[in-house]
């Protein structure tokens, strides 16, 4: 059969999990375990470091019950939701050191009172959604926009009321947020609450739309990309040249939009005034004679009925005198 390559006895188990980091470079296993008499459980995480030499084991022990473990897809971090009193907590952890850059468990951060259930790492890496999901017992739909780079103390908030689905598309631009309805079953007692929104991954909403028969929700694949690994390097080495680049463009096609936009509000302010001065003009000339009246038969819009007198007025602005020597 094929080798083995590592293997590590644990004792008195209850629960064991395993999650799998999507390159395979790391398999974690969250371990519930009890005490000789049975009367105490205890979580350990081991972290197995699958690509290198013996496959090496580091273990942490976690005081709280651990919910899930999600791992960066393309990176080396993972995160950790423990149960707390009265809200979940996340733990950020990397598997390497930033700072010796010794291949070791640290903490990078700890968000303490989050309202979650899952959490949702982009197929890129570096952000992640914090989700509170009905499926998973609250209702609220909560949503925390995260930056695993910034590690700022609180992400970009919003909420998708009784959401039980999350999805990143495969370019790790968009998400979506869903209130599905089971194939089975006539009544779905949510149905008003159906639908969908799209969000950018730094949290704004970009599209929604509510449908009462909504039963499913998927991205269209993305190919494989025609980059190689090196290829990739020498476009984020040079990316902010190509930056510059689209920006100039993404400001062509703005400033387009603004001016196709101003000529249409030109447009319709021309029509307006053109408009108002017809019917001012047909509701001055509809009631001339009204007016002639009321002014004792003076009709103040006869050019004829004025004299026209011209005057000249001289003023001396300034009065300059220069001494010529002669």
């Amino acid at each position: 059969g094929p080798p083995r390559l590592r293997q590590k006895n644990l004792f008195n188990v209850v629960d064991c999990r395993l999650n799998w980091q999507r390159n395979g470079n790391f398999l974690s296993a969250i371990v519930t375990r009890t005490t000789k008499s049975g009367k105490t459980q205890f979580n350990n995480l081991e972290i197995f470091r699958i690509r290198e030499d013996a496959v090496p084991v580091e273990m942490i022990e976690v005081p709280k019950l651990v919910q899930s473990v999600s791992w960066e897809p393309e990176g080396t971090r993972f995160t950790m939701v423990c149960h707390d009193n009265p809200k979940p907590s996340v733990m950020i952890y990397d598997t390497v050191d930033a700072k010796s850059g010794r291949q070791e468990l640290t903490l990078l951060k700890e968000l303490v009172q989050r309202p979650v259930t899952d959490v949702f790492w982009s197929p890129t890496g570096t952000h992640f959604v914090m989700a509170a999901l009905s499926d998973g017992g609250d209702s609220s739909g909560a949503l925390e926009f995260y930056d695993a780079d910034a590690l700022p103390e609180k992400g970009t908030l919003s909420d998708h009321y009784r959401s039980n689905f999350l999805q990143w598309d495969p370019s790790g631009r968009m998400i979506a947020t869903a209130v599905l309805q089971p194939l089975t079953g006539m009544v779905y007692k949510f149905q008003m609450d159906n639908g969908f929104k799209l969000w950018t991954f730094q949290g704004e909403m970009f599209y929604e739309k509510s449908r009462e028969k909504f039963y499913q929700f998927m991205w269209r694949p993305r190919p494989e990309s025609l980059l190689t690994p090196q290829q990739k390097k020498t476009v984020s080495k040079n990316l902010r040249k190509y930056e510059r680049k689209f920006e100039r463009a993404d400001k062509e096609k703005r400033r387009a939009r603004e001016l196709l936009e101003m000529k249409g509000w030109q447009d319709s302010r021309n029509q307006l005034r053109a408009r108002l001065a017809d019917l001012k003009a047909r509701y001055y000339d509809a009631v001339r004679e009204q007016r002639v009246a009321e002014r004792g038969g003076v009709d103040v819009d006869d050019p004829t009925g004025y004299e026209l007198i011209e005057t000249v007025k001289e003023e001396v602005i300034q009065v300059k005198e220069d001494l010529i020597v002669m």
